[in-house]
């Protein structure tokens, strides 16, 4: 986790240096998440889960599982943060940032993925920062599908239906879920108006 916060302050120094273009220093500060999770133990591999000496090992040690999947998200959010630097960029000249904006769209698809499909009981979960993360990507996801609503290329109102799903479950416990809820269900609620 600290290595993930160096890479993320390099990140934000590099930008405001302005010494670089913001392309190349969002595919810096990528490249070295990536060897953040290159050099991460085997057991906290974001895949390593599927193996069966590893879902023997996570029976054995039940805190495997979850600190991998803690760890995950963490860096799912780090790359989609990074990434959505060049959204202004993406927006203003389709196709030229897609490889970015790939990548914010598959990091906040997997947090909302793997925040649904994660066996540990929601009482279990660092409730404050993974709400966070959620409604992160749930807004990210809304955004680009009322973007892209001309072209019909996406729609991600399953995935934000989820979180919203999620972030309800965890309100009455959670101030940042129930602000988040709210402010989804009412994004979503115009981003439907406005297609009709």
């Amino acid at each position: 986790m600290a290595r993930t916060s160096t890479v993320y302050h390099r990140f934000r120094s590099a930008l405001r240096e302005g010494t670089r273009s913001v392309a190349e220093v969002v595919r810096l500060a990528d490249d070295e998440l990536a060897e953040v999770i290159n050099t991460l133990p085997n057991h906290l591999q974001p895949d390593s889960g599927k193996t069966e000496e590893m879902q023997e090992l996570e029976l054995t040690h039940p805190w495997i599982k979850w600190q991998r999947f803690d760890i995950s998200l963490v860096l799912l959010h780090h790359r989609m943060r990074i990434n959505r630097s060049l959204q202004k960029e993406w927006l203003a000249a389709p196709g030229l940032y897609d490889w970015a904006r790939a990548v914010c769209i598959r990091s906040a698809m997997d947090i909302i993925w793997i925040t649904h499909n994660w066996d540990q009981p929601v009482a279990m979960r660092r409730q404050w920062a993974l709400s966070m993360h959620i409604f992160v990507a749930a807004i990210f996801l809304l955004r680009e599908s009322h973007r892209a609503k001309a072209g019909a290329e996406v729609d991600f109102t399953d995935e934000v239906q989820l979180a919203i799903e999620y972030l309800d479950e965890v309100k009455s416990r959670n101030a940042i879920a129930e602000t988040a809820v709210a402010i989804l269900r009412s994004s979503l609620h115009e981003a439907n108006m406005e297609l009709q």
